[in-house]
C-alpha cells in the first residue's frame, strides 16, 4: 500500500488582497489522495488580506473533523476533496518575500514542497494529484517542473509557458525554463540557505539552480 503523501505549500504575501482569495481557493479545492500542509506567510498587510485569510481559515474549520498526523492537525469536511488540510498562517513584518518563504519552509512537514505566490493559482483541482502520481511512479525523481498558463491580473489567459527541457547553460545564458509555481521538490533535499535575501526578483533561479 502506497503511503499517503503530504504537500507543504507556502504562500508569501503582502497587500495582495485582490488576488489572494483565488490563490487560497485553488489550493483548498485540490482533489486526490494526499494531505495539504498549507502555510501563509503574510508580511503585515494593511489591505483586506488578513480578513480574507481569516475567513478562509474559519470556513475550513467549520463542521470539520480533525486528524492528527505528523504532529499536524488536518481538517476534513464535505467540501474538502483530499485527505485533509492543515491551514496555518501568520501576519507580521517578515523582511520581504524571501524571508516569508524561508519562515514557511521551516514550518513545513510534508513530503513535497512548493510555494505558490499570492497572485498565482493552480491550473485545475487535479494539479497536485497529477504531481503526486508522477512522484510515486518515479520515486527517484527529486524535482518535477510542469508547463503553465500565463494569466493577467483579471485571470484572463494570455499565453502558455512551456518547460520543454531544463538545461543549466540555457537557464543562465539564454532562457529561464523553470516555472516556479509549477515546480515541486522532494522536501528532504530542500535547503533554505539557497533562498538568498540579497536577491529580490530572481531568487528562485538561484534557489532552483543550487537545489
Amino acid at each position: 500500500m502506497k503511503k499517503i503523501p503530504i504537500f507543504s505549500i507556502v504562500t508569501p504575501s503582502y497587500n495582495q488582497g485582490r488576488f489572494i482569495k483565488k490563490t487560497i481557493k485553488s489550493i483548498l479545492e485540490q482533489s486526490g489522495l494526499f494531505y495539504i500542509d498549507y502555510i501563509i506567510q503574510d508580511g503585515g498587510s494593511t489591505d483586506n488580506s488578513v480578513a480574507t485569510i481569516r475567513k478562509a481559515f474559519t470556513k475550513i474549520r467549520k463542521n470539520s473533523e480533525t486528524k492528527l498526523y505528523k504532529n499536524l492537525t488536518f481538517y476534513k469536511n464535505k467540501n474538502i476533496k483530499n485527505k485533509g488540510i492543515s491551514f496555518r498562517w501568520e501576519s507580521n513584518h517578515d523582511g520581504g518575500q524571501v524571508n516569508g518563504i524561508k519562515k514557511g519552509l521551516k514550518k513545513a512537514k510534508g513530503d513535497y514542497f512548493s510555494w505558490l505566490n499570492s497572485d498565482d493559482t493552480y491550473y485545475s483541482s487535479k494539479t497536485l494529484d497529477h504531481v503526486k502520481d508522477a512522484f510515486q511512479t518515479n520515486p527517484d525523481i527529486e524535482c518535477i517542473i510542469g508547463d503553465g498558463t500565463l494569466i493577467d491580473e483579471k485571470g484572463k489567459k494570455t499565453g502558455k509557458w512551456e518547460v520543454e527541457k531544463v538545461n543549466n547553460s540555457e537557464n543562465i545564458y539564454l532562457d529561464y525554463h523553470i516555472l516556479q509555481p509549477s515546480t515541486f521538490i522532494q522536501k528532504d533535499i530542500v535547503n533554505s540557505k539557497y533562498l538568498d535575501n540579497k536577491y529580490t526578483c530572481a531568487f528562485d533561479i538561484y534557489f532552483f539552480y543550487h537545489t
